[in-house]
């Protein structure tokens, strides 16, 4: 008759892993995944923020040359126009995500990671793709909101023209 070898306390055993080893290894990857996982939408919500400002600060840009070039050239009187106009027509090539202008007559309704003109009001337009760390003042709007604004001189005509946020917001 053969008997089982029999372990002394110092032997190892040679077997895989137990199920309660497995559960406590698949715990821990799963908590690791899930940090990675939040640490990397935190950072694509920063990078979609620095986006927005870049294309921004663009545009800022592009008003301060219609400032410069209407008086270089001594068209004052065309200041006014450009309080009305569209500031992605001054960009190279518009946004990615640019939806175009929407008006009182357009169904369609601008779609997260979209940078849109609203004609009626006459602002720039972007609605955020991810907002976990974005708090509006009001909570009716999604989008945010920019508009071109004017200062003007005691005698009414147009000194300054700048890009500003309509949408009161906090992002991160």
């Amino acid at each position: 008759m053969s008997r089982a070898p029999v372990r002394t306390p110092g032997e190892a055993r040679c077997g895989g892993f137990s199920l309660l080893e497995l559960c406590v290894a698949i715990a821990v990857i799963a908590s690791v995944a899930g940090v990675l996982l939040n640490s990397l939408l935190f950072y694509q919500e920063l990078a979609e923020k620095t986006v927005v400002d870049l294309t921004l600060l663009n545009m800022r840009s592009g008003v301060r040359f219609q400032i410069a070039d209407k008086m270089i050239h001594g068209r004052y009187a065309e200041l006014e126009a450009v309080l009305a106009s569209n500031p992605v027509n001054w960009l190279g090539k518009p946004p990615a995500g640019y939806a175009g202008e929407l008006g009182a007559g357009t169904a369609r309704s601008p779609q997260p990671g979209e940078w849109f003109f609203d004609v009626a009001s006459r602002e720039l337009g972007y609605v955020p793709r991810l907002n976990a760390h974005l708090s509006l003042a009001s909570a009716e709007d999604r989008a945010l909101r920019w508009r071109i604004r004017g200062s003007r001189s005691k005698s009414g005509e147009i000194e300054d023209l700048s890009l500003v946020s309509v949408t009161r917001y906090t992002w991160f």
